[in-house]
């Protein structure tokens, strides 16, 4: 009997051994000292402007590329063309977004001095036609005495193309004056590269 008591006892202190040792005593150091003086929020550094990716402008105009289409066959209000075999139309579709300090009174270029696109090929094609809306008249009475642009003018530039062609870069020819008084106008461009 004897030794099934000390065998007893000797399992009931191992046990509380292994229980004992399976705890353990933790101190916890704390994260942070707390300070009597008052947080100051830090401001934010601001994120940079950017503009967005089809916007282009240069020291006298600001534009936005709206969309571009392809097409076989002009809408009415541009001409109705088919386009020849093997070719298709691309349509560019810009609405004016700023004017600095000048006035544009033309944005299709001329006859000496075409809008152009570079396609992918490496050709270069003059534009067909185009179309401007949302000018300023001067005289209402006389369409002819001259205009310009305002922002929120919508143009349209049309190039017949090889179907397939993809766009590198539209140069755009554009007249202005610094007073509408002026007699001269200057012709400037504003180049695109897509």
């Amino acid at each position: 009997m004897n030794h099934r008591k000390f065998l007893q006892t000797f399992l009931g202190i191992a046990l509380i051994f292994v229980v004992m040792s399976g705890c353990s005593t933790t101190t916890s150091t704390p994260t942070a000292t707390p300070t009597s003086e008052p947080v100051t929020p830090t401001s934010e550094p601001a994120a940079p402007t950017t503009k967005p990716a089809n916007q282009y402008s240069n020291e006298h105009v600001e534009i936005m590329l709206d969309k571009t289409e392809r097409m076989q066959e002009l809408p009415e209000d541009l001409s109705g063309k088919i386009a020849e075999q093997g070719k298709e139309f691309i349509i560019f579709y810009f609405s004016v977004t700023g004017i600095k300090s000048v006035h544009i009174t033309n944005m299709l270029g001329s006859r000496d001095n075409p809008m152009t696109l570079v396609v992918d090929s490496g050709e270069v094609y003059s534009m067909n036609n185009g179309q401007i809306t949302g000018v300023k008249f001067h005289d209402r009475t006389n369409l002819l005495a001259g205009s310009e642009l305002v922002e929120d003018s919508k143009c349209i530039f049309v190039f017949e193309v090889p179907e397939n062609t993809q766009p590198v870069s539209l140069t755009l020819i554009y007249s202005y004056k610094q007073n509408m008084e002026d007699e001269d106008e200057v012709s400037d461009e504003l180049i695109i590269d897509f």
